[in-house]
């Protein structure tokens, strides 16, 4: 019998952004009435619920997580780089609930990349730790 492996953290104990701290509100506050008479049900792929992207950025080029018998393995080409952190989470989330949505196979982003972070729920704001390179490198990471 193999040894076990120590468990990873199951994140990164920096604090919370305000899109997150945003969320867990509306979370809160959509238990007062049914998600979906609130028009603010969500979806995420089982697989992204049962074991997650990575929290910080990964040097290699594959990342596994396992949770339980389940293992999520991501491979990616070195010069793109695997997508990290919580914008990942974000798109995800919101491209899933979109195709839940609309039942197309197409989704559209907005007309520009201001109206798709406005979707998001995140601020545009430029600079080298604003919110426009990190989307437009992670959405890179996400082809």
């Amino acid at each position: 019998m193999a040894p076990e492996r120590p468990l990873e953290p199951a994140n990164d104990n920096q604090p919370i952004s305000r899109t997150l701290d945003k969320l867990f509100g509306t979370a809160l506050a959509i238990e007062l009435e049914a998600a979906k008479e609130a028009g603010a049900l969500g979806f995420m792929a089982r697989a992204m619920v049962q074991a997650t992207m990575p929290h910080r950025r990964v040097a290699r080029n594959e990342f596994t997580r396992t949770n339980g018998a389940f293992s999520l393995t991501m491979l990616a080409p070195s010069k793109i780089g695997l997508p990290y952190g919580s914008i990942p989470r974000l798109v995800t989330g919101f491209l899933t609930t979109e195709a839940v949505r609309t039942k197309e196979r197409h989704i559209v982003l907005g007309s520009s990349l201001s109206r798709f972070m406005a979707e998001l729920d995140l601020a545009p704001t430029g600079g080298r730790w604003g919110t426009i390179p990190r989307l437009r490198d992670q959405m890179r990471s996400t082809e």
